[in-house]
């Protein structure tokens, strides 16, 4: 198993990211927030805003029990509506690891369920390094729709977000 060679664990920001402002949202959704980090201003707009149930889980920011009592709610409920990566993809060196974040959201969507992701570009220089927080990737959302598209068959790239239904099966 892969391990994150540079942790994501400071890259976590006090605010509710423009990716959940952009989604269509429909009243009583359940969302999967994975790499939500340690805040709740998502949850606390997405139910006071969209009334939406929102499920932060985050390897770095979120305790082990934390992140299996959210999974463990979403299976209860046949998983989520929606996924959020927001800024995740770009904050991780290791492509089996965007991988294996890809293949965590697919797992924990519904049928017909849809996985967005947006991703901070940084310089755009498409070199990878480390950053003041950790890692960045320097890539414009464009170049990670093949990533997503190994794990999501329909995946788009639509208005600057990926967006990567379900299939039903």
């Amino acid at each position: 198993m892969t391990i994150q060679t540079i942790t994501s664990a400071q890259t976590s920001q006090k605010q509710v990211p423009a990716l959940a402002k952009r989604i269509d949202w429909v009243q009583g959704q359940t969302c999967l927030d994975l790499g939500g980090g340690k805040y709740d201003l998502t949850t606390e707009y997405l139910w006071r805003v969209e009334g939406v149930r929102n499920y932060i889980v985050d390897p770095y920011n979120r305790s082990i029990e934390h992140n299996v009592n959210a999974l463990m709610e979403l299976d209860a409920q046949g998983g989520a509506d929606v996924c959020m990566l927001a800024n995740v993809l770009n904050v991780i060196r290791e492509p089996e690891i965007r991988q294996g974040v890809l293949q965590q959201a697919y797992a924990n969507l519904k049928p017909g369920g849809r996985l967005y992701v947006s991703c901070y570009p940084g310089s755009l220089s498409r070199v990878g390094g480390p950053s003041k927080r950790g890692w960045q990737e320097n890539r414009p959302i464009g170049t990670y729709l093949s990533e997503v598209l190994a794990i999501f068959e329909d995946a788009y790239l639509r208005n600057g977000i990926i967006v990567a239904p379900k299939r039903f099966r």
